[in-house]
């Protein structure tokens, strides 16, 4: 059974395999205050925080290290495809030369939105607002 979290929250769940990207991605939208955040290094990290937590958001970054070699498109795909996760937004990000191309992938797979690396912590909290809308 999932844990409810508080009303006044929007909880996020990030998932990238830097942890000094996790820690910087959790300070900006911890400045938030309506942002309860979360975080995650692996797909498979992720979905044991998708099943036990309510989250109303998850930003990933496009490329994970993880032992299975499944990134951010196997993770969006997993949860657009699920009938329990598929309502919750999910934002990519990449920092890749080939933005365009990824961006392309990105919003073909589900993706609600997508982020360039590096952006400003307005444009992250801009994106995140939009998303936690469904605009």
């Amino acid at each position: 059974m999932k844990a409810r979290t508080s009303n006044n929250h929007n909880t996020i769940l990030i998932i990238d395999d830097s942890p000094t990207i996790l820690q910087l991605l959790r300070l900006s939208l911890e400045k938030e205050t309506d942002f309860k955040i979360y975080t995650a290094q692996s797909p498979e990290d992720a979905f044991d925080t998708l099943a036990s937590l309510d989250i109303h958001l998850v930003i990933c970054d496009i490329m994970l290290k993880s032992p299975n070699a499944k990134g951010g498109y196997h993770l969006l795909k997993k949860i657009k495809g699920s009938p329990e996760y598929a309502h919750i937004p999910v934002i990519l990000m990449s920092g890749t030369r080939t933005n365009r191309m990824a961006q392309t992938t990105a919003h073909h797979l589900g993706a609600d939105a997508f982020l360039k690396k590096p952006f400003q912590n307005e444009e992250l909290i801009a994106c995140v607002r939009r998303a936690l809308r469904g605009s």
